[in-house]
């Protein structure tokens, strides 16, 4: 096979790999690099195929709530969008990071469509359940294109060091908070690193087993995998401290050829001390 041959191959192969993890991209919420000033909260939400490198932003316009609770708080706190950067988009909210807070976020709805290949690498990206890859294969025998429409839902939890949080408020942190999916801390613990750490994934508030969720951090970019139980939750002592990813996706079959896939992305950004 001529070189001009095997470079056009390589550059299709490149391509298909980077379609699909377009699809994949996460989009996550983490606390601002910098301090926003006294009483204020500033968060960035991100986008990315590899936490925590971070890609182009999604404007501020796609989100369609947004909110923030400190340990003692009652009812959650307004998080606004303030300014639209390079690679990220920057939120505020009256909250004291010092005290430890919790913040979630839901996107708009987005429609793609992809090719068979591009789908390939995605089900290697999301690790579909099995059903979902046969129903797949049988509207590729038939000659359906693959039509999906995609919603993404995102959490975070910071406690500092410094933070004088008890049980109680960490309960308050990590209650669902009507996301359509959303990956929860379990407990009353501080997270840290080689200690044995739960999450709960829930589904339109209940729990979801048999889920995979990936666990990422900078220094583990590879991550583990885990696959939620019959209570919707993974276990799993996180080796290194610092900022760490957990994301899973939920897919959804339509029931006629003529109807698009629907599926659920969903991130929690911990602080593991």
């Amino acid at each position: 096979m001529s070189r001009p041959v095997l470079r056009r191959l390589a550059a299709a192969s490149a391509l298909l790999a980077a379609c699909a993890a377009a699809l994949a991209h996460d989009s996550w919420l983490s606390p601002g690099a910098e301090p926003a000033g006294p009483g204020l909260l500033r968060v960035e939400l991100a986008v990315g195929a590899h936490f925590p490198v971070r890609d182009p932003a999604v404007a501020a316009a796609s989100i369609t709530r947004a909110a923030c609770v400190e340990p003692q708080d009652r009812e959650p706190r307004a998080l606004l969008p303030r300014e639209e950067h390079d690679r990220h988009v920057e939120l505020r909210a009256r909250a004291d990071a010092a005290r430890g807070v919790a913040c979630w976020a839901e996107l708009r709805a987005h429609e793609v469509t992809l090719t068979p290949e591009v789908v390939q690498g995605y089900f290697a990206e999301i690790r579909p359940p099995e059903a979902a890859r046969q129903l797949w294969a049988q509207q590729l025998a038939r000659g359906v294109a693959w039509r999906e429409s995609y919603r993404k839902f995102l959490r975070m939890e910071t406690v500092p060091a410094a933070a004088a949080v008890d049980g109680a408020g960490l309960e308050v942190l990590r209650r669902p908070r009507g996301l359509a999916m959303e990956i929860l801390p379990v407990g009353t613990e501080i997270l840290q690193a080689g200690r044995p750490a739960a999450f709960q994934v829930l589904l339109d508030g209940r729990t979801l087993a048999g889920q995979w969720v990936q666990m990422v951090s900078e220094r583990h970019t590879q991550g583990v995998w885990r696959q939620t139980d019959a209570q919707g939750t993974v276990r799993e002592a996180l080796p290194f401290g610092g900022q760490w990813l957990l994301r899973a996706t939920h897919l959804e079959p339509p029931v006629q050829d003529s109807q698009p896939w629907r599926s659920r992305f969903a991130t929690l950004v911990v602080n593991v001390r």
